[in-house]
């Protein structure tokens, strides 16, 4: 799920349910959002602490790992989030893609 917000877009979720995960399934939703980008405009994400699953969470480091990893597979730069969000929350990152 995404919104426009100025100059780019802002995706504000992505999820795969416990049964479907490992299976390349958010591999392919993110490319398929991606895909319907219209050129010349940016995609931008955070992902924060928080974002987990509820029924059967993963650790948070292994989250933040896989998060990285598909951000970075898709074509976006990614680095830690900037204050003050990334003072509250050190493992926080942000990503952009042109």
């Amino acid at each position: 799920m995404s919104t426009i917000d100025g100059d780019a877009d802002e995706i504000l979720a992505l999820g795969v349910a416990p049964v479907w995960r490992r299976q390349g399934l958010a591999t392919r939703l993110l490319a398929e959002h991606l895909a319907a980008v219209p050129d010349g405009r940016s995609v931008r994400t955070t992902v924060v602490v928080a974002e987990r699953d509820v029924v059967e969470p993963l650790d948070q480091g292994l989250r933040m790992d896989i998060a990285r990893r598909l951000l970075i597979r898709a074509g976006f730069q990614v680095t830690r989030a900037p204050d003050p969000l990334g003072r509250l929350d050190p493992a926080a990152v942000v990503g952009w893609r042109a």
